[in-house]
């Protein structure tokens, strides 16, 4: 029997404590080719990111977050998950370009990006103060 497609898969995760369903999410992250990944497949992995915005899923994250960094043009799709909801794991995608030389992306100024997502109001408290954090690491003593 053939797993569902990447974008069922990742839909349908509830829970990123359940044994099964973290099992399904390390077999659906383990069967992404990044090079092939649609822009809603890029979609869904951020809508996952910002289901959980308080969790890693044991780490299991991390390897999505690889896979997405991996994948040629995802940053359109993470300024627009970073601004629908923002998380820990796409905070932390921003600042990795930012470490890795480059403050804008699509016309996006990625430090007022951060700086926005840290003073607003309708950020979640543990996204917001992930991104205060963040930004002090950018900024001048």
């Amino acid at each position: 029997m053939t797993a569902p497609p990447l974008l069922q898969r990742l839909n349908a995760i509830t829970s990123v404590r359940e044994v099964g369903q973290l099992q399904e999410l390390e077999a659906a992250a383990r069967s992404i080719d990044s090079a092939a990944l649609t822009e809603s497949e890029c979609e869904a992995i951020y809508r996952l990111f910002e289901r959980f915005p308080d969790d890693d899923a044991f780490g299991g994250f991390f390897s999505l977050l690889h896979k997405l960094e991996a994948h040629n043009g995802y940053e359109r799709e993470l300024l627009i998950s970073v601004k629908r909801q923002a998380t820990e794991f796409n905070i932390e995608m921003v600042a990795r370009i930012i470490r890795g030389g480059t403050n804008v992306v699509n016309g996006t100024d990625l430090l007022s990006l951060l700086k926005h997502v840290a003073q607003s109001g309708t950020t979640l408290p543990n996204s917001r103060k992930y991104a205060a954090e963040t930004l002090s690491q950018f900024q001048a003593p």
